[in-house]
């Protein structure tokens, strides 16, 4: 069984890798462990910042996962839910 946190914390550091994301202070709270959801598009992540997220998970996770999809994710919290069905299942 995966840890609901190991998600959360693999989605952060993801987030906090992407050279395109722009965090406010409340962002970084966050990412912090404040409770909350960052939209992709209010970080300023935008599709190339979408591809660079896709390359690090590919990296980092083995998950394979497109931009595309990345996108319907929309947010920290879909990210967190995708990973976290990773860790679970390796899908």
């Amino acid at each position: 069984m995966t840890n609901p946190s190991q998600a959360r914390k693999i989605a952060t550091a993801a987030l906090r890798a992407n050279p395109v994301a722009q965090f406010t202070a409340d962002h970084l709270a966050i990412l912090d462990g404040q409770p909350g959801d960052i939209p992709f598009a209010e970080a300023g992540i935008d599709s190339m910042g979408l591809m660079e997220l896709s390359i690090w998970l590919e990296v980092e996770l083995a998950l394979s996962i497109t931009a595309g999809e990345l996108a319907r994710l929309h947010s920290l919290s879909g990210l967190e839910a995708r990973i976290a069905r990773h860790l679970r299942t390796g899908a």
